[in-house]
């Protein structure tokens, strides 16, 4: 640093020859020799020619030294901290201390000073870069600078005891470039310099540290770790303890040698790396310590850690980011290999940069990209021959050691335009960028800005971009405002909370972008930007309008609002020139007339607005998405005003029909309507020419037009889950008849003349419908079809030559349908890859599919298959297909594999055609159920093998999978019963499924051998299941880790569901979801960690799941956006973490850690025999297409087998359009839980009822979505109990709200019916909004009331609805619960006997006489939100039990016939509802003569509603037998009594009490527990208090009892008649005055004797 004296005496002792100087810089090691006298340090190994100009240092700037004493070091230089033997004394102190604070940046020459580096001043002002570089630098040979001489001495020397100067070792520091002269990194500030050494003598041997030289106040590096790596909000404390706090806690760090061998350290956490470096050099015994440096290494790239940074808070951090927390007794982790999160390397010599000049050779080379190359500085290669003029753009990303703070050599690149930082965590902006003039893009992305220093670049008069994407900024300082260039600004996934007012100063701002941060509020000044073009405010926390203020905005094209909660965009209408607005995930309601005149694409999917009318856009308006809405439909005249419109996207809304002018859509190419209800479609619709896709999957379609044959470019045709029940057919030429069907026409082709649809049709999808095998006619003239889906339909035999004209088809799904056979004729198929045929009545495939030599998949599961191996000539074997990939053959349980030991067993061609040796390039074989007495292929990592039973131990499942377009294998199942399979004697079963993309068979492979086992290894460790569970997920990513690297990218999602008795518990990672099917209902029990976390359909989540685990989906992606940013990373506007991944939470993906973790998500679920019927565990594939409560009906529709019921749900996923891998696990879980009560005959019925018949008769429900539950029960007759409901208030709703209310009946009918297909209720009729439900029982009635009212509070309602005076959310003021969301539905219950008769129209029972009248009355006595029953209701409820103490026995005495059986095991279900009773007592009903007796009845959540009706009414509360009213202080009380009873009992009455003695006579609270228990208490009771009488009785007659007693024996009478004579003889004395005397009664001796 300092100046060297020329004197001998001084002389500095170079390093000797060939002695290595470690050089922070990679590349930059080399042997030392020099000459002090002449200030000159030579790189010794080079060539001559390499070391002829050398680094003169007194011809350099001498900017630190001291102006006074030339040969002097400028003090501010000083080791701030030494450490040598002799720096202390024997007391510890120091011998010579001497301290200066630090001065000001202006005093040391930094780059926001006057000090103006430049050419020296014996340097010619023409001179070259090159010609200068080559005068005053020893270039290295390998491009990288060496060291710079002059100001420094060479590392290790050491100085003689006269006038010594400090020399700073290099052991922990990073010497700036050659051309930094003057400049050293800043490190902390308010730091003290002490100067150690007795008699001024400096060890150059001990650690020091960069002395800062920038002004402490505006310091923004610190020197440490410690404040790039704390979490910025409060709640992040949590992850991040306070290191001022956690000096004394001890912590764990594995440090690792090049070689591989490493050390295990426990210090503190403050520890400092460079006292962690002396404790690693004394344990790896070095001889030469000071050398050696701590490194990080991440995801391949490496950075050396300055002597005051905190390695162990920087891996506790990691550590929590990737998942564990202090109950994984964090500290203790350092001990294992953490490598997939960070690596700390303990070497003298840093990773060598990945550099190669050779990539650079041409001197023409503009664009320059060094990503991730370990780079220290930018190599001298670049200077060299004027390479760096040429230079127009250079990417230095990913390189986390470099330092350009001080690198003047960053001037020579005179046109650089554009350079890129990004991810190298600069902690402020390089000081030398200011030597850029010519720079106009800077991108600065991915870094650890927390201030925003503009001083560096307030001098590039060109700078346009700036991007600063990803940092750590909350705020922008005023001068930013001096950027009046600036055009593009990009601050997303930051902190700010306010919009940095100074950016509304730079008028000449096109694009700004701070979506993802915590803005609240919109400044007005933000109107100032009038050339703003493009405005990104998406995923921030506004609310409210949009400001008018932005109507100013001119020149706006695109704005992007979405995930926020802006409820008013009118606005918008205001901007002349807007074309793109992305309003996506917001509370939005358009205006009535919405104009948009230069609008070209409006996203406006997942709002809650029920109309749109878009006007004045006639020629501009190419793509609409309303999807996810509340539309029921569209204006006449708005799709006219649209005639440029290419994509229209209306699904998932309640669409009953479109609107005619759609037909006007001439340039309409995609149209999507899925998910609503249309009943019919245009029966122009076939005017559309241009439309390419058609999606209308999940309607109400029975029919469509004849037009649809006029499509001429329409590809797409998806019309799965309607209720058709045939396609049209084409008429000829003339139009004049239909074209005939039989078959000679079939097989006359050329006489047909051809269709517009038949030339250009390629996938076709009529999946779950009504349709026969009469769809084939129409189907056979799509001669260019490559996809063909007819599953789950009616179809019984495919007809021969249906499929021969058809001979393109790629993909022919048959399954879920009646087939027996194929036909002879499908070798015709020569393009055939796909057949699925499963689940039909096949007992035989053909010979002819041996014939299809492209077949790679091949499913024939779940049909009556038989095998005969001697008969190959005329039935399929597998040995034909080689090209087979997938290969099901699951669920045929009467297929038995096994080899004939004859001649039979081989073909013509000497093959053994009994095993599946011959598939080599199989992925998938699955031979489920059946028997196998052959050789199987082994499976690997690139195959599975599936030969269990679909019954494992106690539990069944079933299983289904598809390996998608691809054809790859990377998805898994794992199902263990526990080798333990008793502990605590409680069963264990361990489910997994495992989904990956490509390249991910490893991975899965691994997981399923490793995870259950990990877990079983965890379990043992704890009684905390979900402890164990997570620590398994954590511990098996981070073994696979340490076997692949952590450059590993692929990820895999996971979802596990271990059962243990009756507890279920589920962990899960990704997008594979667990749904949990309780009561009909499908809850789900998983969490889905996505970016975008919209679902399909908002499922129920468990009501077991404890309050803070019970998120809304904004909660989950809130916090998973939280996460991410913590840990360095950001979601780019497609929703994608760093670019990558839609999800946040995956198995693998090492490049991303900790960003994307393995931290699973964690429940525990308490099972139920009675309402729990099977779990699905599925890959996100399935839940991209349908709702949880949508696979819950389907798979109740094939619930007696579960193998079905998963491959159904796998088919109906690829009928809607999903192509990609696919595995669906169904478990059932009915059998295994020990039921509560035994299933009775109804339950039975109805379950048979809910049974997919595979042809439902001819008034069939017209709903595709109440076809999956099944059909409706048989009305009941006899005693019935009937239900009416009505709406409060429909008619004044209907008068305001039309169109809303239309949605809102549409949602409550939904609701209604959907109840009652699962409980087994029968529909009578409606009117208008009011039911008339008919029930066998008044236990299902109340159930299903019950169960209404709870679901109507969590329905979609329409915004109109949801803000009414009778839709509002009322709360309940004392306890905050919410009582009312939505319509108010009164409903009231009575029983009887009507009279039963079907309506001679409809077909439909009818109930009529007195009590139908009475149960109408009762309704109407019901307000908005009440169930009132009448006093036979109540009779009822108490006679079975369901209410009061009476215990419910089926078969006892009442249970008279069937019908009772079924009332108590009702009763006993209706039990587990929890509601509350209120006695209203007797009401006069409107045209009835005798007053009926009344109670409402209410649920446990919604109770709240009877007292905010009526808050000073008395009411008498009954309440079900799941409760007691009895308190429980009355009971100890009680106990208390006996107690003293007892005490008079035995003569203690005046002895002190025994505490002890006391305490064990008094119930505790463990005895109240449940009413059975205080049943057992009282009678225990009664028995003392029994007890303690007699004994009182028997002391009270004294001697009384031995006389009587002989008297009974000597007369043998009676002892009673004896009491009876003493009571008369009592009597007859108390009436003589006379008293008796007790010796009067005692007989003597002799007398008894005698007698």
């Amino acid at each position: 640093v300092a100046g060297m004296s020329g004197t001998s005496g001084n002389q500095v002792q170079p390093q000797q020859p060939g002695q290595l100087t470690p050089h922070p810089l990679p590349h930059a090691y080399m042997n030392w020799s020099g000459n002090p006298s002449t200030n000159q340090i030579v790189p010794t190994g080079l060539p001559p020619s390499r070391t002829a100009n050398l680094i003169d240092a007194s011809q350099m700037p001498r900017k630190m030294s001291s102006p006074n004493i030339p040969n002097l070091p400028d003090t501010s230089l000083m080791p701030r901290k030494m450490s040598s033997p002799n720096a202390h004394g024997p007391d510890g102190t120091p011998r010579s201390l001497m301290t200066r604070k630090l001065s000001n940046a202006a005093n040391h020459g930094l780059p926001q000073t006057s000090y103006q580096p430049s050419v020296p001043p014996n340097a010619s002002p023409a001179q070259s870069p090159d010609d200068y570089l080559r005068s005053r630098l020893a270039k290295g040979s390998n491009g990288i600078p060496p060291i710079r001489s002059g100001s420094m001495a060479p590392p290790g020397s050491v100085a003689p005891r006269k006038r010594q100067v400090p020399v700073i070792n290099y052991q922990h520091q990073m010497p700036p470039h050659p051309l930094q002269q003057g400049y050293a990194r800043p490190s902390p500030a308010n730091t003290t310099v002490p100067l150690h050494g007795s008699a001024g003598y400096y060890d150059p041997s001990v650690d020091v540290s960069y002395i800062p030289l920038t002004d402490p106040d505006t310091s923004v590096y610190t020197g440490d770790e410690q404040s790039f790596y704390r979490n910025e909000n409060a709640s992040d404390e949590e992850f991040f303890n306070n290191p001022e706090n956690a000096s004394e806690e001890m912590s764990c760090i594995r440090a690792f040698r090049r070689e591989g061998t490493f050390s295990t350290v426990s210090c503190p956490v403050n520890t400092t790396a460079g006292e962690l470096c002396s404790i690693l050099a004394r344990k790896f015994w070095l001889e030469n310590p000071k050398v050696f440096k701590l490194f990080i290494e991440r995801h391949g790239l490496e950075r050396a850690l300055s002597p005051m940074e905190k390695p162990l808070l920087i891996q506790r951090k990691l550590l929590r980011l990737a998942g564990y927390t202090a109950a994984d007794k964090i500290d203790e982790q350092g001990r294992e290999d953490n490598t997939y999160v960070a690596r700390f390397i303990f070497d003298d010599k840093p990773k060598p940069p990945n550099f190669d000049p050779t990539q650079f050779h041409h001197a023409a080379t503009q664009h320059v990209d060094l990503r991730s190359r370990n780079l220290n500085c930018i190599p001298t290669f670049f200077y060299e021959s004027g390479r760096g003029a040429n230079i127009l753009a250079m990417d230095l990303s990913q390189n986390l050691g470099l330092d350009l703070m001080f690198d003047e050599g960053l001037r020579w690149f005179q046109n650089l335009r554009e350079l890129r930082l990004s991810g190298n965590f600069l902690r402020e902006v390089p000081g030398t960028l200011k030597f850029m003039r010519s720079l106009t893009h800077l991108d600065l992305s991915c870094n650890a800005l927390k201030i925003f220093n503009v001083q560096p670049l307030v001098n590039l008069p060109f700078l346009t971009s700036l991007s600063l994407n990803a940092n750590k900024l909350r705020q922008l300082p005023a001068e930013f405002s001096t950027f009046t260039r600036l055009e593009t600004l990009i601050l997303s996934n930051n902190r700010f909370q306010q919009l940095p007012i100074a950016i509304t100063e730079i008028s000449t701002l096109v694009h700004f972008d701070i979506s993802f941060n915590q803005i609240t509020k919109i400044p007005d000044e933000l109107a100032k930007l009038r050339s703003l073009t493009r405005l990104f405010l998406s995923y921030n926390e506004f609310s409210g309008s949009l400001p008018q203020s932005l109507s100013s905005m001119s020149a706006l094209r695109e704005i992007d609002v979405r995930g926020n909660r802006f409820t008013d965009i009118s606005v918008l209408s205001m901007l002349a020139h807007l074309r793109i607005a992305m309003l996506d995930r917001n509370t939005t309601n358009p205006p009535k007339d919405f104009q948009l005149p230069t609008i070209v694409q409006l996203s406006l999917p997942h709002n809650k607005f029920t109309q749109l009318n878009i006007i004045n856009a006639t020629q501009s308006l190419t793509i609409l998405n309303i999807m996810g809405c509340n539309m029921a439909s569209t204006p006449d005249g708005m799709f006219e005003s649209l005639p440029a419109l290419d994509s229209l996207n209306m699904s998932r809304n309640k669409m009953t029909s479109l609107a005619p002018s759609i037909t006007s859509l001439k340039r309409l190419r995609e149209l999507r309507l899925s998910y609503n209800t249309l009943g019919e479609l245009p029966k122009d619709i076939g005017s559309l020419l241009s439309l390419e896709l058609l999606d209308l999957h999940n309607n109400n379609l029975a029919s469509l037009p004849a037009g649809i044959w006029n499509f001429s470019h329409l590809m797409v045709l998806n019309v799965s889950s309607n209720v058709l029940q045939n396609l049209p057919t084409p008429e000829n030429q003339q139009g004049a008849r239909p074209m005939a069907l039989e078959a000679t026409l079939l097989r006359n082709r050329d006489s047909r003349v051809p269709l517009p649809l038949s030339r250009c049709l390629h996938h076709l999808s009529l999946a779950d419908n009504r349709l026969s095998q009469d769809v084939f006619g129409p189907i056979s003239l799509l001669s260019e079809l490559r996809t063909l889906n007819l599953c789950f339909n009616e179809i019984v035999e495919v007809p021969h030559g249906a499929l021969s004209n058809m001979l393109k088809v790629e993909s022919l799904f048959l399954s879920g349908n009646q087939i027996t056979s194929l036909p002879e004729d499908i070798d015709q198929l020569k393009s055939l890859r796909w057949l699925f045929v499963n689940g039909n009545r096949m007992t035989l495939i053909p010979a002819e599919v041996g014939k299809l030599g492209r077949l790679s998949m091949l499913d024939v599961g779940a049909n009556n298959l038989k095998y005969n191996i001697n008969n190959w000539p005329y039935d399929w074997n597998w040995n034909w297909n080689l090209e087979l990939r997938y290969l099901n053959l699951s669920g045929n349980k009467r297929l038995e594999i096994k080899p004939n030991f004859g001649t039979q067993n081989f073909d013509r061609m000497q093959r053994d055609l009994s095993d599946f040796k011959a598939l080599t390039k199989i992925k998938v074989l699955g031979l489920m159920d059946l028997t196998i007495r052959v050789s199987l292929p082994e499976e690997n990592d690139e195959r599975r093998i599936r030969t269990t039973a679909s019954e494992h131990g106690k539990i069944k499942y079933g299983m289904a999978q598809m390996l998608g377009r691809h054809e790859q294998l990377c998805q898994r199942d794992i199902v263990v019963q526990r080798s333990n399979a008793k502990i605590n004697e409680v069963d264990e079963y361990f489910f997994g499924l495992f989904d990956g993309k490509a390249q991910a068979a490893k991975l899965t492979k691994y997981l399923v051998e490793h995870l259950n086992f990990n877990f079983a290894t965890e379990a043992k460790k704890t009684t905390d299941i979900k402890h164990a569970l997570k620590r398994a997920f954590l511990s098996t990513n981070k073994e696979f880790a340490g076997a692949v690297g952590t450059t590993y990218k692929p990820g895999v999602s996971a979802v596990i569901g271990h059962i243990s008795g009756t507890s279920l518990y589920c962990a899960n990672v990704g997008d594979a979801r667990a749904v949990l099917c309780r009561s009909c209902k499908a809850e789900e029990i998983s969490e889905v960690h996505k970016v975008d976390l919209l679902e399909l359909d908002s499922s129920i989540r468990s009501t077991n799941l404890k309050a803070p685990e019970r998120r809304t989906l904004e909660q989950q992606g809130a916090e998973e956006r939280r996460r991410i940013q913590r840990a360095e990373g950001f979601i780019t506007h497609q929703l994608l973490v760093n670019g990558e991944l839609s999800l946040t939470r995956q198995f693998g993906c090492f490049h991303l850690s900790p960003i994307v973790n393995a931290d699973p998500h964690v429940v525990e679920i308490p099972l139920d025999g009675d309402s729990d019927e099977f779990m699905i565990l599925a890959s996100g594939g399935l839940w991209e297409t349908m709702s949880p409560q949508m696979a819950v009906d389907i798979a109740r529709s094939e619930h007696r087998d579960l193998n079905v019921a998963a491959q159904k749900l796998r088919d109906v996923a690829t009928a809607y359009g999903y192509d990609g891998p696919l595995m669906v696990m169904v478990i059932g879980l009915k059998d295994f839980v020990k039921k509560v009560v035994m299933r009775n005959r109804t339950i039975a019925r109805r379950s048979a009822a809910m049974q997919l018949p595979k042809r439902p008769p001819p008034n069939a429900v017209g709903d595709s979505r109440l076809r999956r539950l099944g059909l409706e029960v048989e009305a009941p007759t006899g005693e019935v109990a009937l239900v009416f409901t009505d709406i409060k208030s429909s008619t004044a709703l209907w008068e305001m709200f039309p169109v809303a209310m239309g949605l809102g009946i549409k949602e409550h009918n939904a609701i209604m019916r959907r109840l009652l297909r699962q409980l087994g209720g029968y529909e009578v009729k409606t009117e208008g909004d009011a039911f008339m439900v008919a029930f066998p029982n008044v236990f299902t009635a109340l159930q299903w009331c019950l169960s209404v009212q709870n679901e109507l509070m969590h329905a979609s309602w329409p915004p109109e609805l949801s803000e009414s005076e009778n839709g509002r959310d009322v709360f309940e003021e004392e306890s905050g619960d919410l009582l009312y969301r939505g319509v108010r539905v009164r409903m009231g219950i009575h029983v009887g006997r009507p009279v039963c008769e079907r309506d001679p129209i409809t077909g439909r029972m009818d109930y009529y006489g007195p009590m139908v009248n009475r149960s109408a009355r009762v309704s109407s006595v019901a307000d908005g939100g009440e169930i009132c029953v009448s006093g036979d209701v109540i009779a009822e409820l108490v006679t079975y039990g369901a209410v009061g103490d009476q215990p419910i026995d089926s078969h006892d005495a009442k249970a008279k016939d069937a019908k009772d059986v079924d009332k108590g095991i009702c009763a006993k279900l209706l039990k587990k509802y929890e509601f509350s009773m209120f006695d209203i007592g007797e009401r006069k009903l409107k045209g009835l003569e005798n007053p009926e007796s009344l109670t409402l009845i209410f649920s446990k959540k919604l109770v709240g509603r009877y007292r905010l009706n009526n808050p000073e009414q008395p009411s008498t509360v009954m309440l079900p037998p799941s409760q007691h009213d009895l308190n429980v202080e009355i009971v100890r009380s009680l106990a208390f009594t006996v107690l003293r009873l007892e005490r008079v009992g035995t003569g203690r009455l005046h002895s002190p009490f025994d505490e002890m003695w006391d305490d064990a006579l008094i119930v505790d609270n463990k005895s109240l527990a449940d009413e059975e228990a205080v049943a057992r208490v009282l009678e225990s009771l009664v028995v003392r208090i029994e007890n303690t009488l007699s004994t009182l009785y028997l002391r009270r007659m004294g001697r009384f009892s031995g006389v009587l007693e002989r008297i009974a024996h000597t007369c043998d009478v009676d002892p009673t008649y004896l009491e009876r004579a003493l009571a008369i003889f009592s009597q007859l004395t108390s009436a003589s005055k006379r008293p008796v005397e007790t010796a009067d009664l005692i007989p003597s001796p002799a007398v008894g004797d005698g007698r």
